[in-house]
């Protein structure tokens, strides 16, 4: 599956209880060839950031790191794997895992806006 993830907003719509990202967090795709670059906000997050690469069949590897809304700072890493929903937009199947500032592991849904 070929997936251009360029100008795509996407909503977390399930998250591991040590995750940070909600439904109030927003994030906003970019692509360029196979690299992908995210901002993101909302919820308990001030502003984040996520740089990732596109793998075979749209899978995501990917780094991320965010400020919350009390000044702290974390950081993590992750991948997603692609649905295709029957009505055209996607959703994202996340496993993660902090590396800086929290510690633990989850995995979170998130769909396509």
């Amino acid at each position: 599956m070929s997936i251009y993830y360029g100008g795509r907003l996407f909503r977390t719509t399930e998250n591991s209880s040590g995750g940070q990202v909600s439904r109030d967090t927003i994030f906003q795709y970019q692509q360029h060839h196979d690299r992908l670059t995210a901002t993101y906000s909302g919820g308990e997050i001030e502003f984040g950031h996520m740089l990732g690469w596109i793998g075979p069949g749209g899978h995501i590897d990917f780094v991320y790191h965010h400020m919350d809304r009390d000044g702290e700072i974390y950081s993590g890493k992750g991948r997603s794997r692609p649905e295709l929903l029957k009505n055209g937009k996607l959703r994202l199947h996340e496993v993660w895992e902090w590396t800086c500032g929290r510690v633990g592991k989850g995995t979170s849904v998130v769909d396509e806006l």
